[in-house]
């Protein structure tokens, strides 16, 4: 079907400066309700649904309105060459329907049907194509329990999406993503595991039945084809897999794309080999969600800083190496995953307790970062203080190894940070 359209439109092309097609728009999604308004836009028009040849005559104008069928396109001509269309639709054996007259009335097309038991209607252009409000709500289904945006500016920084599976209760499901191809242009499996441990620190802030029933899935993209490429990505494999079985968790699915590398002339460009982790498991209390948006400015809150790799700071993969042009030598790794399972396991117990009012990862931008984002998101001021002579600045705030932020309020810092060093981890104020 498709082809015979595409050999009926090539043929009004190439009719060069005769051409009859004033404009055209590919049918799909919102079906004839988009397609139509926006080719008649802004002169208006009425649409004649009676008119659309049909394989079923029961059909509603709803239906016809907003059926998403494809292998079609709409054009918008002139009447006079209303007869060379048909006539090239008929030597190519695709249908062509006349459905709409566009009258100048600056209204919706109106659709119209030849029984009188149905009532036309009559919309202004201005209604459905016109400037809508801005905003950043993506729960169209009503079941987005957590959107990429949070705090009171729609902040796009949430480290976890949560959706609810009803309108009536609180279980539904979490998902988050892990994703270090910097850093695997120095070492691939470094990345690999980076990219698993991050994917965690993200999912750590929505509560989940349990870490060993966290799975994922992982979507690799590499060059393969070409020479020590196939061998990284052999590395990166392994290492992933090594990771995933001491922390307890698995890959059910993914995909890939092993062709990523195109000719430019006589120089071949490929693209890093990139991993992307996306963890996904079920959520037992929606509304135990915690994000980076500080919430208790002033003298209420405490930020503390759990590390997952204590007294390291590589700067190999960086936002800061990149900014300087440079990959570094050393990158971040995950040295011990027992050690993140520890911090993810006592996290999710003081998410349980309601005892986190934000919380962030910080293996994307350092340190800095995730305190700025945190800052920015709850539309406030930091005064923070940084004690660590044996670090340089530089290292400490743009070390992008796995770790992450929680503010907590004044009255619980001692105890979370109590459980935490019962766990054995670093936390510091």
């Amino acid at each position: 079907m498709e082809q015979k359209m595409n050999r009926a439109v090539r043929a009004c092309v190439e009719r060069g400066k005769r051409n009859p097609i004033c404009s055209i728009h590919d049918q799909g999604a919102g079906g004839n309700g988009n397609v139509l308004k926006e080719l008649s836009e802004p002169q208006g028009a009425i649409i004649y649904t009676n008119n659309f040849q049909l394989g079923d005559p029961t059909l509603s104008v709803l239906e016809i309105w907003g059926a998403e069928y494809q292998e079609s396109n709409a054009l918008l001509i002139r009447p006079e060459d209303a007869e060379f269309l048909q006539s090239v639709c008929r030597r190519e054996r695709s249908s062509v329907d006349f459905i709409v007259l566009v009258n100048g009335s600056e209204n919706d097309p109106v659709p119209d049907r030849s029984d009188r038991n149905c009532v036309p209607v009559d919309l202004e252009l201005e209604w459905v194509l016109g400037k809508m409000p801005q905003k950043v709500d993506r729960s169209v289904t009503g079941l987005v329990a957590q959107q990429q945006c949070v705090g009171p500016l729609h902040t796009p920084l949430a480290d976890v999406a949560v959706i609810s599976l009803s309108y009536t209760d609180t279980v539904g499901g979490a998902t988050a993503i892990g994703e270090q191809p910097i850093k695997g242009l120095l070492d691939p499996a470094a990345g690999a595991r980076m990219a698993v441990g991050e994917a965690l620190t993200n999912l750590v802030f929505a509560l989940v039945t349990d870490l060993k029933d966290v799975k994922c899935s992982g979507n690799w993209m590499w060059a393969a084809k070409l020479p020590g490429e196939g061998a990284a990505l052999y590395d990166a494999c392994v290492a992933m897999c090594d990771v995933m079985e001491q922390v307890g968790i698995a890959v059910d699915g993914g995909k890939d794309s092993l062709s990523m590398a195109a000719r430019v002339g006589s120089e071949t460009v490929k693209a890093p080999g990139s991993l992307v982790i996306s963890v996904y498991a079920v959520c037992p209390d929606i509304s135990a969600t915690v994000t980076p948006d500080l919430k208790n400015p002033g003298q209420k809150g405490v930020l503390l800083y759990v590390p997952v790799n204590p007294g390291k700071h590589r700067l190999g993969g960086s936002a800061l190496a990149q900014c300087y042009l440079q990959l570094g030598e050393h990158t971040p790794d995950l040295d011990d995953p027992q050690t993140l399972v520890s911090c993810f396991k006592v996290t999710q117990d003081l998410i349980k307790e309601r005892a986190l009012s934000a919380g962030h990862d910080v293996s994307d931008g350092g340190l800095i970062t995730c305190l700025l984002e945190m800052a920015f998101a709850g539309n406030c001021g930091l005064d923070v203080e940084f004690s660590s002579p044996d670090v340089s600045a530089l290292d400490l705030l743009f070390s992008e190894e796995l770790g992450i932020v929680l503010e907590v309020s004044e009255a619980a810092q001692e105890r979370v940070m109590r459980q935490y060093r019962a766990a054995g981890l670093q936390c510091s104020a």
